[in-house]
């Protein structure tokens, strides 16, 4: 899923105010955590750090950061739908909406971290014994 993608979709399902520079700004910081807390931590990480998603362009049409593809690929791709509902409503303060949304997310979180952890080698230090 690209950027655009996420923001395309969630516009469609979830109508709202918010610009595409502060959905690519929630989209950024949901990567962020995934770089940090699932991927860095395994031994086949990327070397380059995550610098995060950036609008550039004079209009969102014109920004190349929108094809951008996202972390999480298929079938948890869903985790950036639910990410940016969940800031909506978090924003929006509808408190309700906003429960049932993060319960999503961090479900959808969960299964990507443990599907993650399953299928990867995790760091470690060399067991030395004396």
């Amino acid at each position: 899923m690209t950027i655009n993608d996420a923001i395309t979709r969630i516009d469609a399902l979830k109508p709202n105010s918010y610009t595409s520079a502060e959905k690519v700004a929630w989209l950024s910081e949901l990567d962020h955590m995934v770089r940090d807390l699932i991927i860095d931590v395994h031994e086949d990480a990327p070397e380059e750090p995550f610098t995060g998603y950036v609008l550039a362009g004079d209009t969102p049409a014109q920004d190349a950061t929108l094809a951008t593809d996202l972390i999480v690929d298929e079938p948890f791709d869903e985790i950036y739908l639910s990410w940016l509902e969940s800031k909506i409503d978090y924003y929006n303060r509808e408190t309700v909406s906003y429960n049932n949304t993060i319960t999503r997310f961090n479900d959808t979180f969960s299964a990507y971290s443990n599907w993650y952890n399953r299928n990867h080698m995790p760091l470690g230090r060399r067991i030395v014994y004396y």
